[in-house]
């Protein structure tokens, strides 16, 4: 705007035209058309218009009191001579018979219409100097800029406007802090904020923000001790949001915290001396160090590795020095190795791809990596190397101990090994069950002191469902009980040369020796079996009543002949009942039989099958 006005300012200066004559009624900012002028020839009148600029009369009367008094000072006499000599008598009027004449002569500036009319720049600008003003914005908004960040203010000898009139003055340029193309800070002022506004040059015509300052509407966040300072943001809405990051420099307490606040939750980044904070107010100690805290979820990403750790270290050292950890881990290794040695030469099971798994782990984490040499502005730093890690690995790692506590569930998930090693003891309790599952084998083994299963409460129960159980010791094997029960299709017990088998058909012994048998009386019976032994006793674990019914109607089948088999092969028989129930077996151990419906035999009313 100001430019077009500077150029216009030029065309009216160059489109000046100057006349002389002696028409008594032209002044300036009057108009009149030209005619019969060579210069000015065109047929519309609208074309030889002009605007009088500037109109200079010269007159004198023709009373002859004139040349007979004496000249005053500051008299026109001689302007007017100066003008005559210069026009002669082409603007004299008609002499007087005391042969006294008047004069008259109009000098006139002008420029056509159509040529917009701009004063020149005669007068220097007012050189402004600094002053405040309130931020305005639209509509009550709580804050509004542009694409440049301008604003618009209104300033305190603004008597024309109303306070919260948005177009109360030109758009500002507001100063930040640090800018530049594509990097910078961006503090916008909002509303009703206290302004400086400068000028450039001193220039009324160039106003710009030259920054905030606290007045009533905006009072300062930290103040009175000087301590605090840093930024804070504030939410639009009016929910109470804020972001702020604020500097605490008490003396051996300086400390840093970044907070965002959402109106609901808070997560915030407090390193350094840790106090609570609450405004202006420096709250109690809370320690020393750095707090990551969140109300709501938190990550942790790193795509090349992470490591965690409680090493002592100095503040600039590698970023992945993990020398600690990596001693501890090879420290382990060997511990796996020796075992596993150990455990083999046992004819137990080999620990070898757990140690394969840790030493990988220890290559990987010591991994050199260079820095970015692709050249640039770097000051000459940046080169060298240090350490990495050859694989994306998580290690946490601490000269103390590591607890992980949950009150609910913890997971332990790996696509491969699970290493858990200990140079001294690991211990594992349980308030309920320990349940060991394993796809295809669990081993256990111990070097020196032994393996010890003991129940204070039910039982222990070795079983291989589908292969065999081998108890193997290099000295005694004592199994004590009170009362031991030997189940199997044929047992076998050898002694040197000697041996007793037992098998369902019978009892066989065999020795090259003499056999002894010393006892208080002896007693030969009939022919007996384990199940017709504890169908005897009065009373067993398992006590089950059978019913017989018709396969197909489902009938009770009453005093009915019918044969049942055991699980050691005993065949027993008898007549169903009246409700037809078979005779009450009895056992010690869950067992499998069969239980047979017989045919009656016409006449005798015996069965047959």
């Amino acid at each position: 705007m100001r430019a077009r006005r500077r150029v216009e300012i030029w065309d009216a200066r160059a489109s000046r035209y100057f006349g002389v004559g002696g028409v008594r009624w032209l002044d300036a900012g009057l108009r009149f058309v030209l005619n019969s002028h060579p210069r000015h020839e065109d047929g519309d009148s609208k074309k030889r218009e002009f605007l009088v600029v500037e109109a200079r009369w010269f007159i004198e009367n023709n009373v002859p009191i004139g040349p007979q008094t004496a000249e005053f000072p500051q008299s026109l006499r001689a302007t007017l001579a100066e003008q005559q000599a210069i026009h002669r008598e082409r603007f004299d009027t008609p002499r007087h018979a005391d042969g006294s004449a008047g004069f008259f002569v109009l000098e006139v500036e002008a420029q056509p219409t159509a040529v917009e009319y701009r004063s020149p720049l005669d007068h220097p600008k007012p050189v402004m100097s600094i002053e405040h003003a309130l931020v305005v914005t639209p509509d009550g908004a709580e804050a509004w800029t542009n694409d440049r960040n301008q604003i618009r203010v209104h300033f305190a000898w603004d008597r024309k406007n109303p306070p919260d009139s948005f177009n109360s003055s030109p758009l500002l340029s507001s100063l930040q802090s640090d800018t530049g193309n594509g990097y910078g800070a961006v503090h916008v002022p909002r509303a009703r904020e206290w302004v400086i506004v400068g000028y450039w040059n001193g220039d009324c015509d160039k106003p710009f923000v030259l920054g905030r300052i606290n007045g009533g509407t905006t009072p300062s966040q930290w103040h009175s001790n000087a301590l605090l300072s840093g930024f804070k943001s504030e939410g639009f809405g009016k929910t109470g949001a804020y972001n702020s990051f604020v500097h605490d420099d008490s003396t051996n307490q300086s400390g840093t915290r970044l907070v965002s606040y959402t109106g609901k939750s808070y997560a915030a980044l407090t390193q350094g001396y840790l106090i609570k904070h609450d405004g202006n107010t420096r709250g109690q100690y809370l320690g020393a160090g750095f707090i990551l805290h969140a109300d709501e979820f938190g990550a942790v990403r790193a795509s090349k590795g992470l490591s965690i750790s409680a090493h002592s270290k100095s503040y600039d050292d590698e970023q992945m020095g993990v020398d600690e950890a990596r001693s501890q881990l090879q420290q382990a290794g060997m511990l796996v190795e020796s075992l596993s040695s150990a455990s083999t030469t046992a004819q137990a099971e080999s620990l070898q791809t757990g140690q394969d798994a840790l030493k990988a782990l220890s290559k990987d984490i010591q991994h050199p990596v260079s820095g970015d040499t692709s050249g640039g502005v770097t000051a000459g730093g940046g080169t060298g190397s240090a350490n990495g890690f050859a694989q994306p690995n998580i290690l946490v790692s601490t000269p103390k101990d590591i607890a992980l506590v949950a009150d609910s569930s913890t997971h332990i998930v790996a696509e491969k090994e699970v290493n858990v090693v200990s140079n001294e003891n690991t211990y594992v309790a349980t308030g309920k069950s320990f349940v060991v599952a394993a796809a295809e084998k669990v081993s256990f083994f111990a070097q020196k002191l032994g393996a010890f299963f003991v129940t204070a409460k039910g039982p222990i129960k070795l079983s291989a469902n589908t292969d065999d159980v081998n108890v193997n010791a290099g000295k005694d094997v004592t199994v004590k009980a009170k009362r031991i029960v030997l189940d199997a299709d044929e047992i076998i017990i050898k002694a040197g040369g000697s041996y007793t088998r037992w098998v369902a058909a019978g009892i066989e012994d065999g020795t090259q020796g003499p056999r002894t048998i010393k006892s208080a009386s002896l007693s030969r019976q009939g022919p007996s079996s384990i199940a017709q032994h504890m169908n005897s006793l009065p009373q067993a674990k398992f006590n089950d009543p059978y019913v017989l019914r018709d396969s197909i109607t489902g009938e009770v089948l009453k005093n009915h002949p019918y044969e049942l088999v055991r699980g050691d092969g005993t065949r027993l028989t008898g007549m169903t009942n009246e409700l037809g129930h078979v005779a009450e077996q009895k056992s010690d151990d869950v067992e499998s039989l069969m239980l047979h419906a017989l045919r009656r035999t016409p006449g005798t009313g015996g069965a047959a099958e």
